[in-house]
């Protein structure tokens, strides 16, 4: 991965390393952003999604000056080559939440959340009672 193409081309080729750490990266951003997405919208209800996609946007977004002002100080006292390397061990040890959850052996997603899907879904077309009948065009509702 890219975090760790930085610091091991201290050591290695850098062009090489660069470049294969590159398109790993490329790869598992893709594959991970397919998976992760396709996750979340499957089980957010549908009037959510946009209040989930701000505050995940919020939540992997908003550390990033914090963390760059971090990585600044730390470059500063310890140097680049050994920020690279935290940074890179920081970086393997966030994943490790996701990769001992039963999210990577998930094949299926779950449907517990079907039915506030369905409801949802019921309400925005105008389909009233859990049957899901239209209301007429004519009913007064007075």
């Amino acid at each position: 991965m890219s975090f760790f193409g930085m610091p091991l081309a201290t050591v290695l080729p850098a062009f090489p390393t660069m470049l294969v750490a590159s398109l790993v990266t490329g790869w598992a951003v893709v594959v991970y952003n397919i998976a992760q997405v396709s996750f979340r919208q499957r089980l957010c209800p549908k009037p959510l999604l946009g209040r989930m996609n701000a505050s995940i946007r919020f939540l992997v977004w908003g550390p990033m000056p914090l963390g760059s002002l971090l990585a600044g100080f730390l470059g500063d006292r310890l140097g680049v080559s050994t920020t690279m390397w935290i940074l890179a061990a920081c970086s393997l040890a966030a994943s490790i939440p996701v990769l001992a959850s039963p999210l990577l052996r998930m094949r299926k997603l779950p449907r517990e959340l079907d039915l506030l899907r369905t409801a949802s879904n019921a309400d925005s077309t105008g389909c009233t009672g859990a049957t899901g009948e239209a209301a007429s065009a004519g009913d007064d509702r007075d």
